[in-house]
Parts: C-alpha cells; sequence; structure tokens
C-alpha cells in the first residue's frame, strides 16, 4: 500500500434518476477505479449531489447498494488476484427515532449489510 493511500469518494451524479440507476453508478465507479485505489467511499449523506440524501433516508436502497458493491468487490479481487477493497460508508448523522435516540434498527440493517 502506498504511504498515503488513495480514496475515491462516490456520490450519485445527475445521470442517476432512478434508484436502481444509483446501485449501477456505485457499482460502476467501483469497477472502474478498483485498481486505482485502496479505499472505495459511498457518500450518501452529500447535501449538494442531487439524490444522495435520498438514500440516506432509504434503508432498502442504502443495503442493496452495499450489498451489490461487497458482491462487485469479491468477483474483482478474485478476477484479479488482488484484495478486496475497504469500503466506507459516510453517513448523515440524522439516524434517529422520532424521541431523539439512534434508529438502532436502521444502523444495525447497515452494518449487517457491510458484513
Amino acid at each position: 500500500m502506498p504511504k498515503c493511500p488513495l480514496i475515491l469518494n462516490s456520490c450519485n451524479g445527475l445521470a442517476s434518476q432512478t434508484m436502481t440507476d444509483k446501485i449501477t453508478e456505485h457499482v460502476a465507479n467501483f469497477e472502474t477505479f478498483f485498481d486505482l485505489v485502496e479505499i472505495f467511499e459511498v457518500n450518501i449523506s452529500c447535501p449538494n449531489q442531487k439524490g444522495a440524501q435520498t438514500m440516506s433516508g432509504d434503508i432498502d436502497l442504502l443495503v442493496g447498494t452495499l450489498r451489490a458493491l461487497q458482491k462487485k468487490n469479491d468477483e474483482l479481487a478474485a478476477k484479479t488476484g488482488k484484495l478486496r477493497k475497504s469500503i466506507l460508508l459516510k453517513i448523515k448523522p440524522d439516524y434517529f427515532d422520532e424521541e431523539g435516540g439512534i434508529d438502532e434498527k436502521a444502523l444495525a440493517r447497515i452494518v449487517k449489510a457491510t458484513q
């Protein structure tokens, strides 16, 4: 690993109109940059990107994205003989329930999808 690991921050662009598009875009970014980066960051909290906040609020979409990325990670590692890449999830700090407590069920599903 280089002295300074390269991290790619993937956030949905304007081309991602549907939920399927959002997953496809992250997986395509991952595949494109697999050989170049050490860490792949999935940014679902960027307020400046159209639809990024939507993914943060849609746990099913988020879990689907993470599972698709882990699957692609396994495929590319096996194909290239390289180690799997670290996937970093950047979330917004508002996974709270109606009483202001942490929404543990939502966070548990996110954690499970990353394993």
